[in-house]
């Protein structure tokens, strides 16, 4: 399970809750919905992702695994485990790939970016902190 510290406050953080109809949503990764407001795979190059804060991977809770929660908004994230599938400069543009892990998008300004690096990390290693753009 990927691993993350909220940087912004709690209460400024802008979420939702999206019905999963199947599959694993893994918290700290990126999922889209489709078109009848399920969670889906990640639309690779697209900004319609949303960062997992929440996944069906583990839910001991009441609501089980039939549901996950999502974060929207500019926000600040420190990522701990996985979620980075590149290596990344502090001011580089990322984008989601389709395993929904962060990649750097070409240029420093994409279309299709969903965050920016506020810091610089190499491949697999932990520390990335992230501006989530929408």
């Amino acid at each position: 399970m990927a691993s993350f510290d909220i940087q912004t406050r709690a209460d400024r953080v802008n979420r939702r809750t999206l019905p999963v109809s199947s599959g694993t949503y893994i918290t700290g990764r990126w999922c889209s919905i489709d078109g009848n407001g399920y969670a889906a795979a990640s639309n690779a190059g697209s900004v319609n992702n949303y960062l997992i804060i929440l996944g069906n991977e583990v839910r001991p809770d009441s609501i089980g695994s039939s549901s996950i929660t999502v974060q929207y908004g500019s926000n600040l994230f420190m990522l701990n485990t996985y979620g980075a599938n590149d290596t990344i400069t502090a001011g580089n543009a990322l984008k989601v790939d389709a395993y929904g892990d962060l990649v750097v998008a070409s240029g420093t300004y994409s279309a299709v970016a969903v965050a920016y690096a506020e810091t610089s990390v190499n491949q697999g290693i932990a520390g990335l902190k992230i501006r989530t753009l929408y």
